[in-house]
């Protein structure tokens, strides 16, 4: 045999031993994968330290920094911090009444490192009156939780001329309205309870947040807000603002005189409808959801870990304590909730919604 034989030999040797080698760590890492790649899931199990390590979520709230959504949701933000094994971060993405957000959330891609808290009152109603600019169907988002409702609240400044709520129905001229963008559940809701009730009036929809919207009525700017009652509460405290009607079910034990708006109008009526309509609706307000489409591990894991929160003496006892109400449901309770709005408000509130652009 010549050198240069041997040589070529050795070296055909030589390149079919790294192929053989390089073949066996390809074959490893592609069973690596298998076993914990980015589906998260180890021997069939999903892991969500193999999932989520080493990423950022983000808390997507389609509203303004310092209102009551971006409360809630910086404190969910900062338990969530402490289940998830990622870094939760809160994103304020508001405009056109949270539909910007909201286009934002359900672009998401679906593997939950986006996910989002905001009304879904507001979610139902803006499609359902056609609001312009909408990207989403509300019915095919990931409901995991809902956080709370509450109340909704009409309110005047204390020292305003107006006492009561018959006050406003008799005004004899046109009731300003501060009001965030079209597409807000309390935009909507002001909106309906003013026609049915007869009141004149004009929302202004070029405020930032409800606390700018608060501080016009207080002011003088405008003459009314609806809002959720928590967000009102604070400053019927301190003498700021007073009541003169609540949408809700029932009269509110610590405001025994101030009327709901179910009183206002004839039993079996289809005002009284509509109103149960509204009514209802904003039992499915504090939602947090995701992308449509989401893996069924990720959505359960999401499912489980808002649970624990919402369950949490420590979490719920600091909400109470700035006034801000918990009324855990999961995410399987409210997606009948949700699909119960969507159709009671197709039958009795699409026709009116869309009026209001």
């Amino acid at each position: 045999m010549s050198k240069r034989y041997a040589y070529v030999t050795i070296l055909v040797l030589l390149l079919v031993s790294m192929m053989f080698v390089f073949g066996c760590a390809a074959d490893q890492e592609s069973t690596e994968m298998d076993q914990s790649g980015d589906n998260g899931m180890v021997d069939g199990e999903f892991d969500p330290n193999a999932y989520f390590e080493g990423e950022v979520v983000k808390l997507i709230t389609p509203h303004s920094v310092g209102g009551g959504f971006d409360t809630y949701a910086r404190a969910m933000a900062k338990y969530l911090d402490e289940i998830v094994p990622a870094t939760v971060i809160v994103e304020n993405v508001h405009g056109g009444g949270g539909n910007v957000g909201r286009n934002q959330i359900y672009r998401a891609d679906p593997d939950g490192y986006a996910i989002g808290f905001s009304g879904f009152t507001g979610m139902i109603f803006s499609e359902l009156s056609g609001v312009e600019g909408i990207q989403y169907e509300s019915a095919e988002f990931t409901l995991l939780a809902r956080a709370g409702f509450e109340p909704r609240a009409i309110s005047v400044a204390t020292d305003s001329e107006f006492e009561t709520i018959d006050d406003l129905i008799n005004a004899g001229r046109e009731i300003v309205f501060a009001a965030s963008g079209v597409g807000s559940d309390d935009y909507f809701a002001g909106n309906i309870a003013c026609d049915i009730l007869g009141i004149d009036s004009k929302f202004i929809t070029a405020f930032e947040g409800s606390g700018e919207q608060v501080f016009a009525v207080i002011q003088g700017d405008c003459d009314a807000h609806t809002a959720s009652f928590s967000t009102h509460e604070p400053h019927y405290e301190t003498g700021e603002l007073k009541p003169v009607l609540f949408i809700s079910r029932e009269r509110l034990q610590d405001y025994p005189d101030i009327p709901t708006i179910l009183e206002l109008v004839d039993s079996g009526s289809d005002e009284e409808a509509i109103l149960k309509a509204v009514v209802n609706s904003f039992e499915a307000e504090r939602v947090v959801f995701g992308p449509p489409n989401m893996p069924e591990e990720v959505t359960a894991y999401y499912r489980n870990a808002f649970e624990t929160i919402f369950n949490n003496p420590n979490f719920v006892n600091e909400l109470e304590r700035i006034g801000r109400p918990v009324q855990y449901m999961d995410g399987g309770q409210l997606e009948a909730l949700v699909d119960e709005v969507a159709v009671v408000g197709e039958k009795h509130l699409k026709e009116m919604l869309r009026t209001y652009q």
